[in-house]
């Protein structure tokens, strides 16, 4: 139960993103994909950094942003507004690694700063461990920004939504290395599964994930669809990597699917015939119109919401400021409508959530002056 657990939460992170395949970050502590030692938890150990080398910085690098996020609850999310442990920025281009126990106090490499985290103790700058409960296993990633330039501003209390705004357009290439925790290690698996996902691209669908850790005992991938989320078929089959310790990320299109929704899983199979599936992952591949619009955006004044809702289901419209702060709600059961919104509002990045039934919509509104 504990291993089926942790492939399913280690499915659950964000989609990662490596520009550059040689840009790379790694521990002592641990390996890609491991079980993070109690020594730098919360939970039971000293709540210590481990210490973190990185190497192949991309071209033009000027400085590095690191965030160490939990991933476990954050499935198909933006680093916007997953859950951060530990921030520290500007850290100069020619710094190739921080040391074990960096804390409120340093060790920091000279120039570079620490952020409050989500997790931070009364917002103090610090690191703050692992700490889930001893039933639990949670993933964590230690991402590396390679930027190309050499500060970041941020006025909101709490670091991570501010700076991943501040990063649009100036990220060369990111680095990640994951790793696990429960109190209780867990017996070896033949592959750690790190993200899924399925998009609908142009009638097609297109499967995608990744594994921190592969044994040689690991076979092959058969990606598996559904229309009711209980019967699966087969629809195709790649080989695993196999004896691997390093990040694999694999694809698949799925050009058959003619269905409109479906559900998707990865089985993984043995040599001795022993399979493991990952938790199931909804598409909807649909060419009518979307239900919500917003222009123009970029947007000088204001932003015009046009929305359709013919079944005349419960409408929520709410947006946030660069600080994560609610600045604006609007519900509506109406079949259709159009709105205005930050007309008043100062030059800056802003995030709508529209919600309608089961259905859910994210956009970033960028004000300019």
């Amino acid at each position: 139960m504990l291993i089926k657990k942790l492939n399913l939460l280690m499915l659950g992170c964000a989609v990662c993103v490596f520009a550059n395949a040689q840009f790379s970050i790694s521990s002592p502590a641990f390996p890609q994909g491991g079980n993070i030692p109690a020594r730098y938890t919360a939970f039971n150990g000293l709540n210590i950094n481990p210490q973190l080398s990185w190497s192949n910085k991309p071209a033009g690098t000027q400085s590095f942003l690191l965030v160490m996020f939990d991933r476990t609850f954050c499935s198909g999310r933006p680093d916007t507004v997953c859950r951060s442990h530990w921030i520290v920025k500007d850290i100069p281009a020619t710094v190739a690694g921080i040391p074990e126990g960096t804390s409120s106090t340093g060790p920091l490499p000279a120039g570079a700063e620490l952020g409050k985290s989500d997790q931070a103790i009364h917002g103090a700058r610090e690191y703050v461990g692992p700490f889930p409960d001893s039933t639990t296993v949670h993933l964590y990633e230690f991402k590396l920004y390679a930027l190309n330039t050499a500060t970041l501003s941020c006025v909101t209390p709490y670091y991570n939504y501010c700076l991943q705004q501040a990063i649009a357009g100036h990220v060369l290439g990111t680095a990640s290395l994951f790793g696990y925790y429960l109190p209780k290690p867990l017996a070896p698996v033949p592959v750690n599964f790190v993200t899924v996902e399925a998009t609908c691209d142009n009638g097609k669908i297109k499967c995608k994930w990744t594994t921190a850790t592969e044994s040689a005992d690991a076979e092959n991938f058969t990606v598996q669809r559904s229309q009711d989320g209980t019967n699966f078929i087969a629809v195709g089959t790649i080989p695993c990597t196999g004896n691997s310790s390093t990040i694999h990320e694999y694809n698949f299109t799925d050009s058959n699917n003619r269905g409109g929704s479906s559900y998707y899983r990865i089985r993984q199979t043995d040599r001795n015939g022993r399979f493991t599936n990952s938790y199931m992952v909804f598409v909807k591949c649909s060419s009518t119109a979307p239900w919500i619009t917003v222009l123009p955006n970029p947007s000088t004044d204001k932003f015009t919401i046009k929305f359709n809702n013919t079944e005349q289901k419960s409408i929520q419209i709410v947006v946030y400021d660069a600080a994560g702060k609610l600045i604006y709600s609007y519900q509506s059961e109406q079949p259709a409508g159009n709105i205005s919104i930050l007309a008043n509002r100062p030059p800056g990045t802003y995030l709508l959530k529209a919600i309608r039934g089961n259905e859910v919509v994210t956009e970033r509104l960028i004000k300019t002056k």
